[in-house]
This record gives structure tokens, sequence and C-alpha cells, in this order.
């Protein structure tokens, strides 16, 4: 690495599957338009100024618990997956973010992704996530959340017009008026839920089929002909327990 700031014009860089600790030298790249760096054991991002053409950087499976904000303005793919990150970076100055990958992490909200509106993927699964906060994503495509702690999803209440995969497998979604948060994401093709709590409401395919008539799949499957019978009423959800009380 100790040469690495000399040539000035490189614009893709693979360093990938090493046992590099720190980026010294990376941050004089200033014509980089690929930066792989998955795969190493980097604990911190010191050293890396705002790259003015930067559009791919990977940094899945490092040590990094924490980076403060990222600042290229050009960036348009982020990968951090199998990190230690409780939250990501400030992404306020990457306004052409296409794809975010922050899976296998540890995060507990999606709130750094609101105002991001070039976004076409997200993926935060395996994560702690139990707060969903997306705001308007005009383009946002796919979105993988499988694996968290969710127990609602009012955050799918906002503009999403072309979301056409949702994966909510494996969370805490219990109650079946959730669904009713599905009304607007009307290019939604396939919806996965198996896992969830909810699945075991009766007739849950039906409430589904009540919001999201146009589905493909359902956890993988086409609806069944019972599938499209009215729903009945919703059951109450069951009280959460009382915290104990210390004595």
């Amino acid at each position: 690495m100790e040469h690495l700031s000399k040539l000035q014009h490189l614009e893709i860089v693979d360093l990938g599957d090493n046992l590099l600790e720190d980026i010294q030298g990376v941050g004089a790249l200033s014509s980089l338009l690929s930066l792989k760096l998955d795969k190493n054991q980097i604990g911190s991002l010191e050293g890396l100024p705002p790259l003015p053409n930067l559009q791919l950087l990977d940094l899945s499976t490092n040590k990094l618990a924490a980076i403060n904000t990222l600042q290229h303005p050009m960036l348009m793919y982020l990968s951090v997956n199998n990190n230690q990150l409780e939250a990501l970076p400030d992404l306020s100055a990457c306004t052409n973010l296409k794809a975010i990958r922050a899976s296998g992490n540890k995060l507990t909200t999606t709130t750094s992704v609101v105002g991001l509106r070039q976004l076409e993927l997200i993926d935060m699964s395996l994560n702690a996530i139990s707060e969903l906060k997306l705001g308007d994503l005009p383009y946002l495509a796919t979105l993988e959340l499988s694996g968290n702690k969710l127990k609602d999803v009012a955050g799918l209440s906002g503009s999403l017009p072309m979301l056409t995969s949702c994966q909510l497998k494996e969370n805490a979604i219990a109650d079946v008026r959730n669904m009713d948060h599905m009304a607007g994401l009307v290019a939604l093709q396939d919806l996965a839920l198996a896992g969830c709590p909810v699945c075991e409401v009766g007739q849950f395919r039906n409430f589904v089929h009540a919001v999201r008539p146009q589905l493909a799949t359902l956890d993988g499957e086409p609806y069944a002909e019972e599938d499209m019978d009215a729903p009945p009423p919703p059951p109450e959800p069951e009280p959460e327990p009382d915290e104990a009380v210390e004595e």
C-alpha cells in the first residue's frame, strides 16, 4: 500500500480479500471510480476524504463499528455488509446513491435512507431493526428487511410507486392490520412474510389479497382460489406482556 498514493490516475482499485487494517494511501486517489475493500480487517475509515468521482464503495466483511459520514457526491453503490455497525453514516451528501447493502450489522432503524430519492435497492436484512422509516423513494424497486425486529410496517405508507419486491421474513409482525399499510404499493409483485407471527392468523393470505390482489407471489406462491375470498374481520392483537415490576 505504501506506493499506492503515487498512482494518481487510478480509477479502479480492488484490494478485497486481504489483511488490511487501514486505508492509508487510498485517500490520495482522487480519480477513483470504484474502490473494493471487502474481506479485510479494516476498523476505521480515517484518512478517506471526499472522493469526487467515486461511484462504488465496497466495505463488506470488515470490522467497522462506526462510520461518521460519507461525502462522495457521485457514489451510486455502497456495501457495508457483515460489519458491526449500529448505525449507518450520514449519507446526505450522497444524493446519487442507487443501492445500499448493509446486511449482517447491528442496525436498529432505517432512517438513514430518508431523503435519498435515487435509491433503487435497500438491503438491511439480518440486523436488529425495529423502526421502519423510508420517506418518499420514487425509484425504490427492492426492499430487503428479513431477519429483523419489525412489529409494524407503517413505514411502507410513504410514496414507493416502483417497489416490486418486499422481503420481510423472520420479523415480529403479528397484527394482520399491518397489511393495510401496503395499500399504496401499486407495483408490488413479490411479498415475503414467512416466519412472522402474522402468518399464523387464520386466512392470512386472504387479508393480503384484499389489500394487494395483484401480487404475483406471496411467500413464493401465487394466490390460490381460496385466498381470494373476502377475509373475516381482523382479530384483535394480543396485548404485549407487562414488564416485570422491580420490587
